[in-house]
């Protein structure tokens, strides 16, 4: 395989600085135009063939599923794994920065994804009517809060260098003051996680608490 950096030797560029400042240019430059032609690629052409192949389907769930959305954040995922492809195949592993500018792209493209996934399960879940009685949007948000803060920790060994378990033993002292601090709040969402899990309040019913000053319709 031809090297980029034999190339502009032969183009009569010898100076190593110049040779290195064009040779991270020309790479960058090629790796933006991929990234950006993979991402219309996943977003629009593949989008139209899978929502064309959905609509065919006897079933509405993939309807539900493959929205606009989740095509955004499969072409967010699937494109930092194109350009980690592309890097390898140019033999570019010199650059830090990059490697991890790429691993984190792919760790949140990762939990875009995996949201708008959720997002689909509950769309397809409240076109049931026993959605109604049984809304599991609280438990899909609950689901949501526990990815977003492990890709947090992710994120920050990435940045760090350093090993998510280390960073989780650190963050324990750190997470007992925050439920000391937050404490009324992460009861009050599990009374509603309790609520709704054992039906104990529905569409419909009206509930009065004077304490409260709390007298209307649950809707």
């Amino acid at each position: 395989m031809v090297r980029l950096d034999d190339i502009l030797q032969y183009w009569g560029i010898h100076s190593a600085w110049l040779l290195d400042s064009l040779s991270v240019m020309v790479r960058l430059g090629i790796m933006a135009v991929v990234a950006w032609l993979t991402y219309c690629m996943a977003k629009k052409w593949l989008a139209k063939l899978v929502v064309k192949l959905a609509g065919k389907t006897a079933t509405n769930w993939d309807d539900l599923m493959f929205d606009t959305h989740f095509f955004n954040c499969f072409a967010l995922f699937i494109t930092p794994i194109v350009v980690q492809l592309l890097s390898a195949y140019m033999e570019w592993n010199h650059s830090i920065l990059l490697q991890k500018t790429i691993n984190i792209w792919v760790v949140v493209a990762v939990v875009l994804l995996v949201s708008a996934i959720l997002d689909g399960i509950n769309r397809i879940y409240d076109s049931y009517p026993v959605a109604r009685n049984r809304p599991i949007k609280v438990f899909m948000q609950v689901i949501k809060i526990f990815i977003y803060c492990i890709a947090v920790i992710v994120v920050v060994s990435i940045i760090m260098d350093k090993d998510p378990r280390a960073l989780l033993v650190g963050l324990s002292a750190f997470a007992a003051v925050l439920m000391l601090i937050f404490k009324d709040a992460i009861l009050g969402f599990v009374a509603g996680v309790q609520l709704i899990a054992n039906r104990m309040v529905k569409l419909g019913d009206w509930i009065v608490r004077p304490s409260a000053n709390a007298d209307g319709e649950v809707l």
